[in-house]
């Protein structure tokens, strides 16, 4: 988008909203974000990278206009909660950190809060870290992200500090019938020899606009597991955009699972920084009814002796739309590499559309790297022999979809995670009243 198609009072109202809400260095950061989105403008599907996903309606959108405040004790979050896990919890309802329906925590080694507190009380933090890593250079999302959010969690891991409880954090978006514009910035210093699990999961029942940006540095010789479930999303439209700046001998564990969301986009990207680096992105959809989600990842192989392993499977039903865009990129001096990708896609009906597209983009020579996508159907040898052995079709078809799906669940390290997200797979499988035709 030129920057002639952005409205000059709209972005009076942005420029303004900021001044309002921000001071000093972060005053500075924000407007600086801001004339970058000026720049920049909103995707649409004239770019190379976002000519699948078409967010329609999202120019209309004023991304200055607040959502709705809720009494926080209307609010019942155990409904949403994960079964079987002691976890520190920050809850965000419409874009707001609610406070009675959390459980933070925060110490000299372990701090986890949110960006609205960090801006008071840990200034030193977020000068080092944060807009550092995300692209807001070349992407005006990013950068419209970084001038308007407010809030967002950091978590703050000392040397060598390993935090014994999973971090989960809810962002709940309810109490209102009209699409509304959610930014949050969120914040990961994971410094070296530590080890921390982080859950996001995401609820809705409004037609609400998520633009999640989040920021991950993992130390050397840290550990960083994370866990993003869009799995009760409604209606609502999100692009969730989570960036990963890796030390020397470190490890990140990413698993993304999509099965809800009308437009949902997925934009993942690690850099190795330095050697002897280790990562896996594992990702599931399931999708139908006119819904459309779109999974871009970037693995950055920038140094030598680094591993990474990329794993995405998709369900596609009646009129479900899906993308998946990988990209290995291994540079000059990124010798040594061994990096695996694939991609595997399920049709149920004709009228379901997958766009795959895996990229290698490689500038060394001492390497290992693979990758490949797949779109196909049900195998009808296997649902043949199900059925002869007495199974009934529907079940028969379920029996292959979870297994097919499964390989991705079961990467899940977290137990009670893995066993509440396959409950939920076999209800989505029922749901999506799967044919075979």
């Amino acid at each position: 988008m030129s920057t002639d198609t952005l409205q000059a009072p709209l972005m009076e109202r942005l420029q303004a909203y900021v001044q309002h809400s921000a001071s000093g260095a972060q005053e500075s950061l924000r407007l600086a974000a801001l004339a970058q989105y000026e720049a920049l403008g909103l995707p649409h599907p004239d770019l190379e990278d976002w000519k699948y996903t078409n967010f329609k309606g999202l120019k209309a959108l004023d991304p200055s206009m607040p959502l709705p405040i809720l009494d926080e004790s209307t609010i019942d979050i155990s409904q949403y909660r994960i079964a079987g896990i002691d976890a520190i919890e920050l809850v965000f309802v419409n874009g707001r950190f609610a406070g009675s329906l959390s459980r933070p925590f925060e110490s000299e080694q372990l701090y986890i809060s949110t960006l609205a507190k960090a801006r008071n009380l840990r200034p030193d933090l977020l000068e080092a870290h944060l807009g550092k890593y995300a692209q807001q250079a070349t992407e005006g999302l990013t950068a419209l992200n970084l001038a308007l959010a407010n809030d967002g969690f950091v978590i703050h891991l000392t040397k060598n500090e390993v935090c014994d409880r999973p971090v989960v954090v809810y962002h709940l978006s309810t109490g209102t019938q009209e699409r509304g514009f959610n930014n949050l910035r969120n914040l990961v210093v994971a410094e070296a020899g530590s080890k921390l699990v982080l859950i996001e999961k995401y609820i809705s029942n409004s037609p609400i606009f998520d633009n999640i940006v989040t920021e991950v540095v993992v130390g050397a010789n840290a550990d960083v597991e994370h866990y993003r479930l869009q799995t009760r999303y409604g209606d609502a439209w999100q692009v969730g955009t989570t960036r990963v700046e890796q030390g020397r001998d470190s490890r990140y564990y990413n698993a993304t699972i999509s099965w809800s969301g009308q437009m949902v986009r997925n934009n993942l990207q690690a850099r190795h920084a330095e050697k002897n680096c280790e990562t896996h992105f594992f990702g599931l959809y399931l999708l139908d009814h006119d819904n459309l989600i779109d999974n871009h990842t970037l693995m950055d192989h920038a140094m030598p002796n680094c591993y990474s392993h990329e794993l995405y499977k998709g369900i596609v039903g009646p009129e479900g739309k899906a993308v998946f865009n990988g990209k290995v990129l291994v540079r000059p001096d990124a010798q040594k590499t061994n990096a695996y990708q694939s991609n595997a896609n399920i049709l149920l009906a004709d009228t379901g559309t997958v766009n795959a597209k895996p990229e290698l983009e490689i500038f060394a020579d001492d390497v290992k790297c693979s990758h490949g996508a797949t779109v196909g159907q049900l195998d009808l040898n296997e649902l043949f022999y199900l059925k002869s052995r007495g199974i009934g079709e529907e079940k028969a078809r379920t029996i292959l979809l979870t297994a097919f799906a499964g390989e991705v669940v079961e990467a899940v390290r977290i137990e009670a995670l893995r066993d509440d997200l396959m409950a939920q797979l076999m209800e989505e499988l029922q749901r999506m009243q799967i044919s075979f035709e």
